[in-house]
């Protein structure tokens, strides 16, 4: 039989100790048989002797017993909860006892949190129990939110969620960020919001739920490096045309031209501006596109491709890349779930490389510059037909990651709760200090290993609101009123990292045998010892 112990000593010392006990009583009871005691003593007397070193060996092992705490799990539930909810999930959960948590004091079972707004202060009590959140199920009620709390200009900002909805037609959407309205489910929803911010500097859009505001989306958009659009091009199509267009609403600049003659030579951008080369497979022949490559400062996309093969070979030959494509079966041009029509080729999936729109784009580093080559064959329909959200998707992907590095460059993740550390990442292309100073505090950063101009820090700001950290980032910090959801969430996971918490083996395991039902069987067994010579029988 397996049982679970405790022991009060390490193992070795203990089978030490229970070999000299052993040695000890043997050798008595061989010198006692030597000297013709009868069999029945001796069978008594190493009855007895085996008794003292089981009741001692169990009181320095300390064996559990086990305890089936499904009837001690306790529902614990903040103060001013409703009783039909604080009844509905006794019944769900199977549950008989419920208290509130002012006036919890110990468990010995599963404890399971019904609520969602607490302090610190609130569930201190709960500290090193393992237990169990639940938030109430309402309209609108968030379970995990999360944002980009910096953007570059002409980034695409991405919202994921988990709200719950009690109908089948709820919607949901960020007002003023010219998006679709999500529908939901009744339940808990789980999804992403993409959209194109505009503008420069604190950004806020209102997350709405059939007409309620859930909560307001900040977030700071920094000004990028001015970036120039080139397009050396064979000859013009819808899909330059269109794309062309776009860019220039969006307010990029963008130059094209059209190769006529050998002796057209690529215009290169001023000093402090990235050029991006739209070419089609017919200008890599062309010097001066080499050339641009070389300094280091351009990105490259291939579109218009006709022959996939061929020119994932020459970009390979030119750049030392490893681009490799491969049939899909099809004969026609194959038309993505977003409604793009791309080429019936599928790019392989290499190291080092990053595919696009089911496999059909995929971009690559030569040396510092990016290298992209697109399967894609008519996007245009989709701006044309007014599915424009779609259209930005599938390009302003690509544009993001062609983008270098700005000179100086922010990463966090949003929403910064007040009272809860947030890591936040800087990005300094010339000098990296040492310390951030802002408006309320002083940041000690922790530089990369990797990379030197970049480094960390742990930001914790105890207020909400707008908080300066340097003149070209601002973070917005959530006071528990805004977000009770996730402050509570936040503040259970950071207790629980914090705390000793008990191991799912050691709560399961049971509780230890009192050690006075073996204390009192070794002086019994002991008493028999002594006694036994004393009586004549």
């Amino acid at each position: 039989m397996i049982f679970e112990t405790q022991p009060l000593v390490s193992w070795p010392f203990f089978f030490v100790i229970l070999s000299l006990l052993t040695v000890i009583g043997g050798t008595s009871l061989f010198f006692q048989w030597r000297k013709g005691a009868a069999p029945a003593r001796l069978g008594l007397r190493f009855l007895f002797l085996f008794g003292f070193i089981a009741c001692l060996s169990m009181a320095v092992l300390r064996p559990l017993r086990q305890v089936d705490t499904t009837g001690n799990q306790i529902l614990v539930y903040e103060e001013g909860a409703e009783k039909p909810v604080i009844d509905f999930w006794k019944d769900s959960l199977g549950i008989k006892r419920a208290v509130s948590l002012s006036k919890f004091k110990t468990a010995s079972g599963k404890v399971f949190l019904l609520g969602e707004w607490f302090t610190p202060q609130e569930i201190y009590p709960l500290r090193g129990y393992d237990f169990e959140w639940i938030q109430p199920e309402k309209q609108g009620a968030i379970r995990a939110l999360s944002w980009k709390g910096y953007l570059r200009k002409g980034e695409v900002q991405r919202l994921s969620f988990e709200i719950f909805s009690e109908s089948d037609e709820a919607q949901l959407e960020i007002a003023g960020a010219n998006l679709e309205k999500q529908t939901l489910a009744k339940g808990w929803n789980a999804g992403l919001l993409e959209f194109y911010p505009s503008g420069l500097g604190k950004a806020e859009f209102p997350l709405v739920l059939d007409a309620d505001s859930l909560a307001t989306i900040r977030f700071f958009i920094g000004a990028s490096l001015p970036k120039k659009y080139h397009f050396q091009l064979g000859f013009p199509s819808a899909e330059s045309r269109t794309l062309s267009t776009w860019l220039q609403e969006k307010g990029e600049t963008v130059t094209e031209e059209i190769k006529i003659s050998r002796e057209t030579v690529l215009q290169s951008g001023a000093a402090d501006s990235l050029q991006i080369l739209l070419i089609d497979p017919a200008q890599l022949d062309q010097k001066s596109i080499q050339d641009a490559m070389k300094t280091g400062k351009t990105a490259l996309l291939v579109m218009n491709v006709g022959q996939a093969a061929e020119t994932a070979q020459k970009l390979n030959r030119l750049f030392g890349t490893d681009f490799q494509v491969e049939q899909t079966g099809q004969s026609e041009d194959r038309i993505l779930v977003n409604g793009v029509a791309a080429m019936p080729f599928v790019f392989q999936e290499k190291p080092g490389q990053k595919l696009l729109q089911d496999r059909s784009v995929a971009i690559q580093y030569a040396g510092s510059n990016p290298v992209a080559m697109s399967l894609v064959s008519a996007s245009f329909p989709l701006a044309r037909q007014g599915k424009t959200e779609i259209y930005e998707s599938v390009w302003g992907e690509l544009f993001g990651l062609l983008e270098p590095n700005e000179e100086q460059a922010w990463k966090m993740e949003a929403p910064l709760l007040s009272g809860i550390s947030e890591e936040i990442q800087v990005f300094r292309a010339d000098s990296l200090p040492d310390q951030l100073v802002w408006e309320r505090d002083t940041l000690s950063l922790r530089k990369n290993a990797v990379n030197p101009h970049l480094a960390t820090a742990d930001l914790r700001v105890n207020e909400s609101g707008w908080v300066n950290l340097d003149s070209a980032f601002s973070v917005a910090a959530y006071d528990r009123e805004e977000l009770p959801g996730l402050q509570t969430a936040a503040l259970i996971r950071e207790m629980k990292d914090d705390a000793a918490i008990k191991s799912d083996s050691e709560s399961s395991s049971g509780s230890p045998i009192s050690p006075w039902f073996w204390i009192i069987g070794m002086l019994l067994f002991l008493g028999l010892l002594w006694l036994e010579p004393k009586v004549d029988f």
